[in-house]
């Protein structure tokens, strides 16, 4: 999602821009941690997300094991880690960034060996609608 902003007058620097952009942008980024980042792990988000589909293999054996369906856990390892989160936002060469960093298990950001199916949940796990990109701009 970009945001581009046209300076009318004078009378704003660039530096206030700039800061006002990064007070924005970290308060849309902590919204998203606080609202939607919990919705990812419910059984409703496999739909409204579009998470790619596990094997038949693996849902039988997290029923079993775990006896539950809810995606991105296994264990509760991702989601626990995922609601501790640090904020942070700057500006490089003149673009204004923010970012919610969180400290997930190794498992979950390892990509597997050739012969195995990749599935991106780092990917899954920061996915939004369209209605939530509305709601964050």
């Amino acid at each position: 999602m970009g945001v581009s902003i046209k300076k009318n007058t004078a009378a704003i620097s660039e530096r206030r821009i700039r800061l006002a952009s990064r007070a924005g942008l970290l308060a849309c980024v902590q919204m998203w941690h606080q609202t939607m980042r919990p919705r990812h792990f419910t059984t409703e988000a496999v739909g409204l997300y579009d998470y790619a589909p596990r094997t038949k293999k693996y849902m039988i054996r997290k029923a079993r094991r775990m006896r539950h369906q809810k995606p991105l856990v296994y264990s509760g390892q991702s989601r626990e880690a995922a609601q501790t989160a640090t904020f942070r936002s700057g500006s490089i060469a003149g673009n204004v960034s923010a970012a919610a960093v969180m400290q997930m298990p190794s498992y979950f950001v390892q990509h597997p060996s050739k012969g195995s199916s990749f599935i991106d949940k780092p990917d899954e796990l920061t996915r939004t609608t369209p209605q939530e990109r509305e709601q964050l701009a």
